[in-house]
């Protein structure tokens, strides 16, 4: 048996098809169903899989869940909005429901594979390993920096931690403002003919990471017996404005159009993400999806839907 959490999110529903698509079925889901915006996407997505069980979050007793019979557990389950203010709702949700899940399964030889984030190095102007100081610039951030370090410190094994970077595919429309830049592009210039980037983005680079890329590292650490923290992104940063290019290009109409940087986003917002990955790379060989051709893909699953 697997229990994903989040599986019914952007990460956790491109696991589980995949999963499915293997012939795995004996799947728990755990997930938030009672208090959501996006219960018809969730429902719909339900149709779709195949699992054994949905249990919702606020209901999940893991001392029961966590039977003999389940083999791993695949935490995505979170809040992740950089913009959530209130950190009591980050700290229960976020670090308290993770660290519980964790120590029980521990305590029951079951192994966790759970997502962490980039945002845990905040603002950094080179490439960052998972020794790179950490520095979270906002309350989600926080979140995820606690769960790392309470991982960390306390030695934990069978327990993987998986900081994504920029992660982008089908499937994240539910994330609503979270979603990728690159469905937001989608959408601007279907709707406007014209992309909306801060002032400055000429600077702003991420590393943008293919979702089936990410499902491919989730699978790798369910079979094999690695544990700690790992960077999961492509080592390669590329900037707003070359994205957005990318996109009118291959879309054949559109322009740029700056606007004003936030205020309230200042000394909160990352400009500049890009994972030094040679730790992940020593274990799994794995080519990763270069950003052109997983646009080129989204693109077609977005125009095949909207």
């Amino acid at each position: 048996m697997i229990i994903i959490t989040g599986a019914l999110g952007f990460i956790g529903f491109n696991l589980l098809r995949e999963l499915n698509s293997q012939g795995i079925d004996k799947i728990i889901i755990v997930e938030n169903i009672k208090n959501t915006k996006s219960l018809d996407v969730k429902l719909e997505r339900l149709k779709k899989a195949k699992f054994y069980d949905l249990v919702d979050r606020e209901d999940v007793k893991w001392e029961d869940l966590l039977s003999k019979d389940v083999k791993c557990v695949f935490h995505l389950g979170a809040c992740t909005d950089t913009t959530e203010r209130n950190f009591n709702y980050l700290f229960k949700n976020n670090y308290l429901f993770s660290k519980s899940l964790i120590e029980i399964a521990e305590s029951k030889g079951i192994r966790v594979i759970y997502a962490s984030s980039a945002s845990v190095y905040g603002n950094k102007n080179q490439p960052v390993d998972e020794n790179s100081p950490l520095d979270p610039l906002n309350y989600y951030a926080y979140s995820k920096f606690l769960i790392d370090n309470y991982v960390i410190k306390s030695k934990k094994k069978n327990v993987v931690g998986l900081r994504f970077f920029n992660v982008y595919g089908p499937f994240e429309e539910n994330k609503g403002k979270m979603s990728s830049v690159i469905f937001k592009f989608y959408h601007q210039l279907k709707k406007e003919g014209k992309v909306y980037l801060f002032e400055g983005s000429q600077n702003f680079k991420r590393d943008f990471i293919f979702v089936e890329d990410i499902v491919k590292i989730c699978l790798f650490f369910m079979q094999n017996s690695f544990d700690g923290i790992y960077n999961c992104g492509t080592g390669k940063s590329i900037s707003f404005v070359e994205i957005a290019n990318i996109m009118i290009e291959r879309m054949g109409f559109g322009k740029i159009e700056f606007i004003p940087f936030p205020e309230e986003l200042k000394n909160q917002y990352q400009e500049f993400t890009q994972a030094e990955n040679s730790k992940l790379k020593e274990i799994l060989k794995i080519e990763f999806t270069p950003i052109k051709k997983g646009i080129e893909k989204y693109l077609e699953y977005l125009s095949s839907k909207y």
